[in-house]
């Protein structure tokens, strides 16, 4: 055994020194480890992954701001065509609804004849307004908006014509100008 001599430092065992190979392999036992962390179960911290691959010797890098300019573009490009093709998907329902409903109060109108011929709220105005509704549901992916006042002026035809003629049953149309609206609605979001 040595003793230091008065006036020198003990000497400190020195670091070996790391070879890139090494640091390498160091990293990816690193990033396994993260990995393994990964699995079901408590996660690590976004701050402990952070410290672990600066650990291993990862750096932080600048950020491209063109490309992460590009990166947004390119993804608002691809919500827009979402929803677009969700726009279109829902278009039919819109038109279905609305052909129901000209339909039904067809058929209203044809069980009621005599209806037809009164001066004050007759019952072909109904077809009218049913067909208006159609018109705009054909074209609901343009202006949904005017599919939601179409149907609010058959409703409110229909809820007088119901006051009046009580024993005319409007609920199914009430109820299909609801739908209607509801997939205009659908196809505005």
């Amino acid at each position: 055994m040595s003793y230091p001599v008065p006036g020198q430092q003990p000497q400190q065992p020195q670091q070996p020194q790391v070879t890139p190979e090494q640091a390498q392999q160091a990293a990816a036992e690193q990033v396994g480890q993260v990995a393994a962390d990964l699995g079901p179960g408590p996660q690590a911290s976004p701050a402990d992954l952070g410290a672990a691959a600066l650990q291993a010797g990862a750096q932080p890098d600048e950020i491209d701001a063109g490309a992460l300019l590009r990166t947004i573009q390119q993804m608002q490009a691809r919500l827009t065509q979402l929803e677009q093709e969700k726009r279109a998907q829902q278009a039919p329902a819109v038109v279905t609804y609305g052909q129901a409903l000209v339909d039904h109060v067809k058929a209203k109108v044809d069980a009621h004849p005599h209806l037809a011929a009164n001066a004050d709220i007759p019952i072909t105005t109904g077809n009218d307004l049913a067909g208006r509704v159609l018109e705009a549901a054909e074209e609901a992916e343009q202006n949904p908006g005017a599919v939601k006042e179409r149907v609010a002026e058959l409703e409110q035809w229909v809820s007088a014509h119901a006051r009046k003629f009580p024993h005319v049953d409007w609920g199914y149309v009430v109820e299909l100008a609801g739908e209607t609206a509801a997939a205009a609605a659908k196809l505005a979001a």
